[in-house]
């Protein structure tokens, strides 16, 4: 609801004044009266009891005995006011003969409407559907979702309604005139909001109908709208009659369509028309559609040749790879780690996608890691959760290469999969990784030699201790407090490095830590 003053006087100047693409067929009015009305009426929220009556009774008198525009100025003023008489005197204005009082009241209405628009008004302005006037109508088929959800509210909340057991009188007439409106933005509104004025069986003969509007938007929504649905030989015969090559985004669309009508032998030649076109989005499309309505291997399409070599929207990835799934597990998981090896990192990305879904087996260890290491983080993010699904499989060859890897990623992947390993492949994965090239994998790698004890930890996080690196003096000396119960002996053993480096990091950070637990170890010696 447009709440500030202003607001108002902007929207009832478009309104009555007719700025273009609003109401732009109304001539002027007095602007200032239009003012002096809407200023009172912002004024709502301060006003007593009694001056809210009296300006609703000035309002009331203008809109009964005033001009035209003292009548469309009134119904704007009474819209802020939620009475009874303020909405009769709306409801009136709505079936009145003069278009810029009907204007007035349907922007009051809506422009003061909280949530659901009531009943009653909904009753007056659903029939505004067939108006004489191009806005109204416009307005009218724009909300028709939000009018439909009313009506059928307001006709559950009647109890005895044997006449009103569906649309308004005439509505399926108003309906087909609205799809076939003169205006393509009300013919575009219908299109778009078509499901809330009837089932989508009754509407599709208008969709198809709309196929070959003049209007090149209406066109295209109708196409997305029908395609799925509408029967082929009607639909078919539609398309027929526009030009190929003079919309890319219709011709794009009609290629995704044509899939819903295989059967068709003109569909066929169709996509064949369009795998010619000289846009490549369209080629593409028509080709991966063409898997579909040719049934023809996966493999020795130009769609497959294409997505190995090409880069691919990720849509018409998405599309193409649907087929895999109608295919022998063992063949579709075959054909995904093909692709594993296309040009287009989103066709790596969709095939890991088909093959994680499909519970195929891991690829090789050197495909694993290849994934791993690929310049897409999606992909490399995509082949860490399908390694993550199958822990069970990974053996410990595949996590030496990942701990050999160039990519930082990869080897900090290792740590994911230590779990019940023994103690010897523990090492030979861990003692790589110690002195690796970058530090956070180090400080990782020596929290799982301590974390799980590995042959030497003890003696490994002493010698770290002397690392020149002040990150790794910092995580051995965590992990030497920290293991304090399993290893007694370290917590000295820093403590007298402690004493030596007294200006350390290490010394600033855990040294009164470090003397606490060696007092508390210390006291049951003593006693």
């Amino acid at each position: 609801m447009l709440r500030h003053p202003l607001s108002r006087i902007v929207l009832a100047a478009a309104l009555l004044l007719g700025c273009p693409g609003v109401f732009n067929q109304a001539p002027a009015q007095d602007l200032n009266e239009l003012l002096r009305l809407l200023e009172s009426g912002d004024m709502g929220s301060n006003e007593t009891e009694s001056q809210i009556r009296q300006t609703i009774e000035r309002a009331l008198n203008d809109f009964e005995n005033g001009t035209i525009e003292e009548q469309a100025g009134a119904l704007m003023l009474l819209g802020k006011y939620n009475r009874p008489e303020s909405r009769a005197a709306l409801h009136k204005g709505l079936r009145s003969m003069h278009v810029r009082v009907r204007r007035a009241a349907l922007i009051s209405v809506l422009e003061n409407q909280r949530s659901i628009i009531p009943f009653e008004e909904t009753r007056l302005m659903l029939p505004m559907l067939g108006d004489g006037d191009v806005e109204i109508r416009r307005q009218i088929s724009s909300i028709l979702p939000q009018l439909a959800t009313s009506w059928r509210i307001g006709l559950n909340q009647i109890r005895n309604r044997p006449t009103q057991q569906g649309w308004p009188q005439g509505w399926g007439e108003m309906v087909v005139n609205a799809f076939r409106d003169e205006d393509a933005t009300v013919r575009l509104n219908m299109v778009q909001n078509s499901s809330s004025v009837a089932s989508i069986r009754e509407i599709l003969p208008l969709l198809v109908e709309r196929l070959e509007d003049d209007d090149a938007r209406v066109r295209l929504l109708a196409l997305r709208q029908s395609g799925r649905l509408a029967d082929s030989g009607a639909f078919v015969a539609a398309v027929q009659s526009t030009t190929l090559g003079e919309n890319p985004l219709w011709d794009r669309e009609l290629a995704r369509q044509l899939v819903n009508h295989a059967r068709h032998p003109e569909a066929r030649e169709l996509l064949e028309a369009l795998a010619a076109s000289a846009d490549r989005n369209t080629q593409i499309e028509a080709e991966i559609s063409q898997l579909y309505v040719f049934e023809q291997p996966l493999e020795r399409s130009p769609a497959f040749e294409r997505m190995m070599t090409e880069s691919v929207p990720p849509e018409a990835v998405q599309r193409a790879l649907r087929t895999v799934y109608g295919l022998e597990r063992e063949e579709a998981s075959r054909i995904a780690q093909r692709l594993f090896e296309a040009e287009s990192s989103v066709v790596r990305e969709e095939a890991l996608v088909v093959w994680d879904s499909l519970y195929g087996r891991l690829p090789d260890d050197a495909m694993v890691v290849r994934l791993l290491d690929d310049p897409s983080a999606q992909v490399r993010s995509r082949a860490l959760r399908a390694l993550r699904n199958r822990w069970q499989e990974i053996g410990i060859s595949l996590l030496q290469e990942m701990a050999a890897a160039s990519n930082r990623e990869t080897r900090l992947a290792v740590f994911h999969f230590l779990e019940d390993r023994p103690g010897d492949e523990l090492r030979s994965l861990l003692m790589p990784l110690l002195i690796d090239s970058d530090t956070g994998v180090r400080e990782r790698a020596l929290g799982a030699l301590a974390e799980h004890q590995v042959r030497g930890w003890e003696r490994i996080l002493e010698r770290s201790l002397r690392d020149p690196n002040p990150r790794i003096q910092r995580a051995a000396a965590q992990q030497l407090l920290a293991k304090r119960a399993e290893h007694p002996q370290g917590l000295q053993v820093l403590a007298d490095w402690i004493e030596a480096h007294p200006d350390s990091e290490v010394a600033r950070q855990f040294g009164q830590r470090v003397r606490s637990a060696l007092n508390a170890q210390q006291a049951p010696e003593r006693g």
